[in-house]
């Protein structure tokens, strides 16, 4: 039987040559990565059918015969016609070149685009989401491992980009971007819920009037439930927008990171050096190491942030219901998504591969004011000044060793007793000992072992219950890769059953 070249007979005119490359071509050109999703959903809307009784078995076994074989042959020997516009229309209009318009155009019963689109929307958004979770573990991972090597190395922690503030421990430091990355990984897991509903049977917008098993599909492809009201279902995008915000907070603290390792790796800082694998040259000047590894992740950060505030832009304007633009959306947020696939394990190997000069930043530690505060800490313990007159003491004795050009290891106790004459018009008397150790960045990291300080006990403890952590975020991303093995097992259970 010949079929219908157009599908439908309401259009008297072909698709324009404006609507096949600007839409359709490029949406075409990308549809490799949908197609395996295309045959999970129509293959499972097929088994509905063909279970309720909407269709004959030996209709429904015919089609998944056909899809199966679609499905063998794989995406380059299925050829594909930019004036139907997507796969989906292309997909049905193969099937019934194949089996005829009767029986091929029985799988349209109860199944629109609207619903259809959604549901692969959210079943790529969702397998991206766990590979998303799974880079970011990798990048987390690094990090943890790089951790346990350093809880005793100790630089100076910054305010204001470069100011020298309090020694820490570059465990201490590198654990504050572990959790920050796993407050990541936990939206990751919230994304994932929300996306992780089928939106099939909603149809156009208001579902059918054939006794549809909407749960029995959200079932055999691996969803945990499905979008209740027929129109959010068919028109609701929220969930990739969650998904894509999440990838533009967590690249943004990639980004975080990338900057403070962009600057301890300059030559003035020299605390890190980036292998020369992650790094270029310059084309004139011999001497330069380029760290073009963090530069791209950096710029990338950038471009992950564009892509979701268009996604935003696209959305604000659009009324409730279906229409073309949202298939702009998707393309946005995936490729936010992706970015953070690419980007997190990538800077984990830059992190796997870091030199670490840990006596340079023990002087920096040294050689900047970042002791002060303890020394402030110090004068109250040893005194009966408030805090507030020794910040002030302290401060002043900052701007008089550093207007003179010095170090903070230049302070002595008699230094200390001027300030106090002029202030207080007495002397502190403290011990030499006590100003050493008050000046001495370790002894600064080691007396901070309160709840979530640097010291390297405290860090030690942190690290065991990070450790922990990542175990379980680890089981938890496996199991949804084990769900969704068992609701593949189960659809092919079914198509096995139905053709015999």
């Amino acid at each position: 039987m010949n079929v219908n070249k157009t599908y439908s007979a309401r259009l008297s005119q072909n698709t324009a040559e404006a609507i096949q490359e600007f839409y359709a071509r490029p949406r075409l050109a990308g549809a490799k990565k949908f197609f395996p999703i295309n045959l999970l959903l129509f293959k499972a809307h097929a088994v509905m059918l063909t279970e309720t009784g909407i269709i004959t078995r030996q209709d429904g076994a015919a089609i998944l015969n056909v899809l199966n074989d679609f499905e063998r042959a794989g995406f380059e020997a299925f050829p594909l016609r930019t004036d139907l516009g997507d796969i989906y229309i292309n997909l049905q209009m193969q099937l019934m070149e194949r089996l005829g318009e009767r029986v091929g155009g029985w799988l349209h019963i109860a199944v629109s685009r609207n619903d259809f689109d959604l549901t692969e929307a959210r079943i790529y958004c969702r397998d991206l989401i766990n590979r998303a979770t799974q880079s970011m573990l990798t990048l987390m991972d690094s990090l943890l491992r790089v951790s346990a090597q350093h809880i005793y190395t100790v630089m100076p922690g910054y305010t204001h980009h470069s100011q020298a503030a309090q020694p820490v421990t570059l465990a201490h430091f590198l654990l504050a971007h572990y959790d920050a990355f796993a407050r990541d990984v936990e939206r990751l897991e919230q994304a994932y819920q929300v996306t992780n509903q089928s939106a099939m049977g909603a149809c156009a917008l208001a579902t059918t009037g054939f006794p549809i098993d909407r749960e029995l599909v959200a079932d055999l492809t691996g969803c945990d439930g499905m979008v209740e009201n027929s129109l959010d279902a068919a028109g609701g995008r929220d969930f990739l927008m969650q998904a894509g915000s999440t990838a533009a907070i967590a690249m943004s603290t990639i980004g975080r990171l990338v900057e403070s390792l962009l600057l301890w790796n300059t030559p003035d800082f020299g605390m890190v050096e980036l292998a020369d694998a992650y790094c270029g040259i310059s084309s004139i000047m011999p001497q330069k190491k380029n760290p073009v590894g963090l530069e791209m992740i950096r710029a990338e950060v950038v471009r992950t942030h564009n892509a979701v505030n268009a996604a935003f832009g696209i959305l604000k304007g659009l009324p409730t219901g279906n229409g073309r633009e949202p298939g702009y959306i998707d393309a946005e947020i995936f490729e936010a998504t992706e970015k953070l696939i690419m980007m997190a394990p990538f800077l984990a190997e830059i992190i796997n591969t870091l030199t670490v000069k840990v006596e340079n930043m023990l002087n920096k530690a040294r050689e900047g004011f970042s002791t002060m505060t303890e020394l402030a800490d110090v004068i109250v313990r040893e005194t009966d000044l408030s805090f507030h007159e020794s910040y002030v003491l302290v401060s002043k004795l900052v701007a008089q060793v550093n207007g003179q050009g010095l170090k903070a290891s230049a302070i002595t106790s008699e230094w200390i007793d001027e300030i106090a004459m002029g202030l207080y018009q007495r002397p502190l008397q403290l011990s030499a000992e006590a100003v050493r150790r008050a000046l001495d960045p370790v002894e600064n990291v080691n007396v901070r072992a309160r709840t979530g300080g640097p010291a390297p006990v405290e860090v030690a403890r942190m690290l065991k219950k990070r450790n922990s952590l990542q175990e379980a975020l680890s089981t938890r991303l496996q199991q949804r890769y084990t769900d969704l093995q068992g609701a593949t097992a189960r659809l092919d259970a079914a198509v096995d059953r139905i053709t015999g």
